[in-house]
């Protein structure tokens, strides 16, 4: 009874520990591809640094923010600043757009087209202009979603860059001694 309960509590355990650490298993996975792609660079800021592995780590890791981390946020922000700007363009301009897009305005855009015209003629305008309403709509709320969700996701990405970078220094500099401690 006693060893069933040992194993009930291990089991618990060990689903708790897994849930507090499932947030992170993409850093450390991101870490460990970026330890693969940098090993080269490290391994010679660690000849240059005669063998001291936390300088090079620390080197490397300066290296991999400076090639990787900052660029992948200034275009995350550029985008979030373009989406931001088409986002207010757009509101302040749909009225004016909307009263080029009339009924009749189009029919005389398409009136001497052969096929076209026709088929212009006959299009129900109210069901259009219905829709076009709904689509703006749907594209306003989307980018509003999304630079709430950019905004949102900037502390939990300042939060797993930190980490990340944590991860990555460690496996710079302790990753000799952690393999031959695993094997």
């Amino acid at each position: 009874l006693q060893d069933i309960f040992f194993f009930l509590i291990l089991i618990l355990l060990t689903v708790a520990f897994f849930n507090i650490l499932k947030p992170f298993i993409g850093d450390a996975f991101l870490a460990l591809i970026l330890v693969i792609l940098f090993k080269r660079p490290f391994r010679w800021f660690r000849k240059k640094f005669k063998d001291n592995t936390k300088k090079a780590a620390a080197v490397t890791l300066v290296m991999v923010v400076v090639v990787i981390i900052i660029p992948v946020s200034l275009i995350g922000l550029i985008v979030a600043n373009e989406v931001g700007q088409n986002y207010t363009e757009l509101e302040k301009q749909w009225p004016s757009i909307k009263e080029e897009l009339t009924e009749e305005k189009i029919k005389e855009q398409f009136d001497g087209v052969p096929y076209i015209g026709d088929y212009v003629q006959e299009i129900e305008w109210e069901d259009i202009e219905q829709k076009l309403d709904e689509v703006v709509t749907t594209l306003t709320e989307f980018a509003v979603q999304m630079l709430q969700n950019t905004f949102k996701g900037v502390v939990y990405f300042i939060i797993h860059v930190f980490i990340l970078l944590f991860l990555l220094y460690f496996m710079f500099a302790d990753g000799d001694f952690l393999i031959k401690r695993l094997q």
